[in-house]
């Protein structure tokens, strides 16, 4: 069975330190079939110009979404979810990174059960400043698993 075709939602303003980083963590994903969608929402310092550059190098890949006023965050993540073609749909920040991995594993996921709809994961909170991870989400909140509107705490 083939791998489901999934896109890569990133969305970003005035990320340039951060986009190439970002956009590289999921154009090295061992996935078969995925594309990287990138909805800048009018930055002002760079970031289109270097979403721009990563499309050329990953034409097959990288979509860029550029252009017009900044919209918020609401629009601009909705103006990315429009130009979204893959079965399953992955969500990203304009300065995260996918560890190596991670599309194959909740693609495999979402196979193994046709009912799934909706994957998390664990994240690191990492400060760029002082080049450490701080903490994980999972030290700030308790997780849960479950079928439906009912789900049991992990």
């Amino acid at each position: 069975m083939s791998s489901p075709q999934v896109s890569v939602l990133v969305i970003t303003y005035n990320q340039v330190r951060f986009i190439r980083e970002t956009v590289e963590s999921v154009v090295r994903q061992d996935h078969d079939s995925f594309e990287v969608i990138v909805a800048d929402d009018g930055s002002t310092d760079g970031t289109a110009e270097a979403v721009s550059e990563l499309a050329r190098e990953f034409p097959d890949t990288v979509v860029p979404l550029l252009g017009g006023p900044n919209l918020g965050i609401p629009s601009n993540f909705n103006r990315g979810l429009e130009r979204c073609r893959g079965e399953l749909v992955a969500l990203q920040g304009g300065d995260d990174l996918f560890l190596p991995g991670k599309l194959r594993a909740q693609s495999d996921w979402f196979a193994a059960d046709q009912r799934r709809v909706l994957c998390g994961h664990d994240a690191y909170v990492f400060d760029s400043d002082s080049g450490q991870n701080t903490r994980r989400y999972s030290d700030l909140t308790s997780w849960s698993e479950g079928e439906g509107p009912v789900a049991r705490r992990i």
